[in-house]
Order: C-alpha cells, then sequence, then structure tokens
C-alpha cells in the first residue's frame, strides 16, 4: 500500500483522512503483512522460480527422451543377416531397415570389403556395394555360391 492509495481510498471523505503519524503506521504495517520491508517488493522466490522453469525443463527432459529413443533405436540388431559366399559376412539391421554394424567372420572378407563404409546405409545399398566388393576381388570366378540367411 502507498501513501497515494490511502489518498485514493479517502478522497470522498476528506474528514476521514488520519493525521500523517498514523498514516505512517498504516503504510508500515501494510508493507510488512504484504511481505514487503520498508515500500521495498520482494522479487527472489523460490516458488516463482519453480513455477517458471518446471514446464522449461519438462519439455527439455522430453526432448532428451525422444531424441535418446531415435539413438536406442538406430543403433538396436533388430535383424541379423548373414551372407556367405567364401568370406562370410553378418550384417546387423536396425528397425529403419540401415545397416547398424557389419561382423567380419574371416579376413576374406575383411579384405575384400576394406575401405567400404556399409554402416547406415540401406539394406539394399549395403548388399549391392557387398557384391560389387565380391565380384571385383574375384571370388565369382567359375561355380560360385551364395548362401544368405536372415535371423
Amino acid at each position: 500500500m502507498t501513501e497515494r492509495e490511502i489518498e485514493l481510498l479517502y478522497k470522498d471523505n476528506a474528514e476521514l483522512i488520519p493525521p500523517p503519524e498514523l498514516k505512517e503506521k498504516i503504510l508500515i504495517q501494510a508493507n510488512a503483512e504484504m511481505g514487503r520491508k520498508e515500500g521495498r517488493k520482494s522479487t527472489f522466490s523460490f516458488r516463482n522460480i519453480t513455477k517458471r522453469l518446471m514446464p522449461i525443463a519438462a519439455c527439455v527432459l522430453f526432448i532428451v527422451m525422444l531424441i535418446g529413443g531415435i539413438f536406442g533405436f538406430s543403433n538396436e540388431q533388430y535383424q541379423t543377416v548373414y551372407i556367405d559366399v567364401n568370406p562370410s559376412v553378418a550384417v546387423h539391421v536396425n528397425r529403419f531397415g540401415n545397416v547398424s554394424d557389419v561382423e567380419y567372420f574371416n579376413e576374406d572378407a575383411k579384405e575384400a570389403l576394406e575401405g567400404i563404409k556399409l554402416k547406415g546405409l540401406a539394406v539394399e545399398k549395403a548388399f549391392e556395394k557387398m557384391i560389387d566388393a565380391y565380384d571385383r576381388a574375384g571370388y565369382f570366378n567359375g561355380e560360385a555360391e551364395i548362401y544368405i540367411s536372415a535371423v
């Protein structure tokens, strides 16, 4: 409560205006009851801060969980496809149909696929690159057989 507010309260009844000493006591008591110290307004409150930060924290937590879930699904091994020519390879596929990991079962596979990035590619593109690499390495000369199995 301010001195201006007191004047507005008593503007219609001028004879009811309190004396200056009483007016000062009223102001001090009103400010004390409203949580103010000598006319100053308290601005720091843990409750006010938490009311403002809780929705922001909830949104940040939701976004972090969403991103974590997407990365979790993209790295999860959903299916494994084994390709066996002479070099044997296991291609691990995630839920989105992309290669999440390639496991070489012998040195021939490592040598034939050396320098080819398969991780992150669509399964079809990865198989095309693998077959081209095997063909260039000479594994399809004569009567070559490809065994493909999926788990």
